[in-house]
């Protein structure tokens, strides 16, 4: 009978979380996130604190702990300056491909934004 009683979730909440498969899904996505840019060692150690706060946010929450809304703060806070760094690294990576020195010598510049962005990604893969 107390079943009954006891109000339902709201949608969309998440009722069974897992500290291992958030920490996972964040991994998987920093080295994603990363493969877009050439990182600097900035760039790294910053999406290294996203993984320790993305540690510390998923244990404190499987737990219970009342301090997540710091943890969860501090993750925020982590994630923009990765956010900063990796649009500078990707800044760097833009104005390389735009200049000539990636295509060596006696090649001429691409001839559309297209081909630059070919030559980008042949360039990262």
């Amino acid at each position: 009978m107390a079943g009954v009683f006891e109000p339902d979730p709201p949608p969309g909440a998440v009722t069974n979380f897992s500290a291992a498969a958030f920490e996972l899904t964040a991994a998987i996505n920093l080295r994603l996130a990363l493969r877009l840019v050439k990182p600097t060692a900035e760039c790294l150690a910053r999406a290294e604190e996203v993984y320790e706060r993305t540690k510390l946010y998923g244990e404190l929450r499987e737990a219970g702990s009342g301090s997540t809304v710091n943890a969860e703060r501090q993750l925020a806070n982590a994630l923009e300056k990765l956010t900063a760094e990796m649009h500078a690294a990707s800044a760097s990576v833009e104005a390389f491909i735009n200049s000539d020195d990636h295509l060596g010598s006696g090649c001429a510049r691409p001839k559309s934004d297209a081909q630059v962005v070919v030559h980008g990604l042949n360039a990262t893969i």
